[in-house]
């Protein structure tokens, strides 16, 4: 789905975790995640619209995609074990990969793409 504000990306993960009855714990978390790549988003980057999926099978998995310039946020890094360690403005990303099972970027045809299992 498309979406233009980060409310409406989060409404749409809150509709998605009481439809699929997703428990309370990683509701949080999707919710979190949801919340830091669209913010990285809006402030960084000039998009003004994004494409969110989300599935529920074994896994919980989240997509995210957006047209813009190749953004480095910074992920191919190796994982941090402090937070003092990291480079300014990567504590959300940091957050992400302590928690995801899996986090990836990759670039295609002119998008951000960004994928996400809990």
């Amino acid at each position: 789905m498309s979406f233009h504000s980060l409310e409406e990306g989060l409404h749409f993960v809150e509709k998605f975790c009481e439809t699929h009855q997703i428990d309370e714990e990683k509701a949080y978390k999707l919710k979190l995640i949801a919340e830091e790549l669209i913010t990285n988003i809006f402030k960084h980057t000039d998009a003004r619209e994004y494409f969110l999926f989300i599935q529920a099978k074994e896994r919980i998995s989240l997509q995210l995609e957006y047209a813009s310039s190749y953004f480095n946020m910074q992920i191919d890094q190796p994982k941090q074990q402090n937070v003092e360690n990291l480079p300014y403005g990567g504590l959300g990303l940091f957050l992400i990969q302590q928690i995801a099972s899996k986090f990836q970027h990759s670039y295609k045809e002119g998008r951000n793409i960004f994928e996400v299992i809990l």
